[in-house]
């Protein structure tokens, strides 16, 4: 059995806030909410865990207004979740790093929608802000140098018609600074039951540095 004051020096003192506020919700009268937090712990020992709290409060409906007299719920151990989180994180984090500084990106397009989910490798590399995560078929084209667009257009077509599971392409883009990039385009076409393309999925290769050593 642990007092109020013995549990509460186990909180971590970063945490205590949100928790304050989740109890305070629960213990309100007028809400009733459910209170709900994941905080860490410092346990005697010095582990610090991770925990899910989640508890009610019980009232005294006889008093006006009604009364909290207890605060009831359930700690569930979360600590390896949050850990293997922390690991992704750190994980996205370096192949963002990774991606920026070799010139790679990646997308997924959505044929029928004309939308594309980029990486903010694909962003950096065609000057989009850092933030850009969705753009649209036509912001796309509006990048690539107007020589290339007949020709990345005839070999997309000659793709789809012939249902390759694959598509590769070089071709120029113009930056919003105006500068020229040479990109390699490396995609996946996925197609529904009647042949259709519907969505690809790849990489855009900065290789401009590359094709000024060819030159």
């Amino acid at each position: 059995v642990l007092s109020q004051e013995q549990a509460w020096k186990l909180a971590h003192p970063e945490d205590r806030a949100s928790i304050e506020a989740a109890a305070a919700l629960a213990l309100d009268p007028a809400v009733r909410a459910t209170a709900s937090t994941e905080h860490r712990i410092v346990r005697p020992d010095g582990e610090l865990r991770w925990v899910h709290w989640r508890g009610r409060a019980i009232f005294d409906e006889t008093s006006d207004p009604p009364r909290p007299t207890r605060l009831i719920g359930a700690l569930m151990d979360i600590t390896e979740r949050k850990r293997a989180e922390q690991a992704l994180a750190e994980r996205n984090a370096q192949l963002l790093l990774a991606g920026t500084a070799a010139g790679v990106g990646s997308y997924t397009l959505d044929i029928p929608t004309r939308r594309i989910q980029i990486s903010p490798g694909y962003a950096a590399i065609f000057g989009f802000p850092a933030e850009t995560t969705d753009i649209s078929w036509d912001e796309w084209r509006d990048r690539v140098d107007r020589e290339d667009l007949p020709r990345l257009d005839q070999r997309r077509e000659e793709s789809f018609a012939t249902r390759s599971p694959q598509h590769r392409a070089e071709y120029r883009i113009v930056r919003p600074d105006g500068e020229v990039r040479w990109i390699e385009s490396r995609s996946l076409i996925a197609y529904d039951e009647r042949g259709q393309a519907q969505r690809t999925i790849g990489v855009k290769i900065d290789i401009t540095e590359r094709k000024r050593a060819e030159e």
